[in-house]
């Protein structure tokens, strides 16, 4: 499985500016959302063990600096978490939504398995079953932004013919996230290269037009 391309920075638009410059101001808030991504990883810390001054110690700020550009921690998790996943796995466009889906769902699987999302996740998706307020801005923002990426190559597939007019591109989303997470959070079975290719070409055989 290849590794995203470094070219791929976070994608985050930069806190208001204030006094010391612009500049430094944005480099504190990447530093603080690139701070909070590497303790989430953390096997020793993670969701559960998270905090504001821990952020603060390895992003080298004040805890009034992220007290000041994010209302609450949730806030800030979901961000990073955002950032994080626009670098990860950002929208391909090969011509072919085979290959676009491959290397999508390719790179999901990398984060997945071997930058340490999978436990992240996995605690999302439990925060999010036993917390309502955690749950509701997770499904609307990094989850309806991944699903909006894969509709979006989806669409592409189906205007260019490679799909059938009248499939819902729903259940293709979640026919292939979910095969995605089963294995992830259920059967702990490989999500690898060869489980991704069999996953779309299994997937996009049923839905070809003919």
């Amino acid at each position: 499985m290849r590794a995203p391309r470094d070219g791929n920075r976070l994608s985050v638009p930069p806190p208001p500016a204030e006094a010391g410059g612009r500049r430094r101001n944005e480099d504190a808030h990447r530093a603080v959302l690139t701070a909070t991504v590497a303790l989430l990883d953390e096997p020793t810390v993670g969701l559960s063990r998270l905090t504001i001054e821990g952020i603060a110690q390895r992003a080298g700020v004040s805890k009034a600096t992220i007290y000041r550009w994010w209302g609450s921690k949730t806030d800030l998790i979901v961000e990073a978490y955002l950032a994080k996943a626009a670098r990860d796995a950002p929208v391909p466009e090969t011509g072919s939504v085979r290959q676009d889906l491959v290397e999508l769902l390719g790179r999901l699987a990398f984060a997945l398995t071997r930058l340490g999302s999978g436990r992240t996740m996995t605690d999302f998706v439990v925060e999010a079953h036993s917390n309502s307020s955690f749950g509701d801005l997770f499904r609307s923002t990094l989850l309806a932004s991944r699903r909006r990426a894969m509709e979006e190559v989806l669409e592409r597939g189906r205007r260019r013919g490679e799909i059938r007019q009248g499939v819902q591109l729903t259940v293709i989303i979640d026919t292939l996230y979910g095969a995605m997470y089963h294995r992830l959070l259920m059967s702990r079975e490989t999500i690898d290269g060869e489980f991704v290719r069999s996953l779309v070409d299994t997937v996009i055989d049923g839905v070809a037009a003919n």
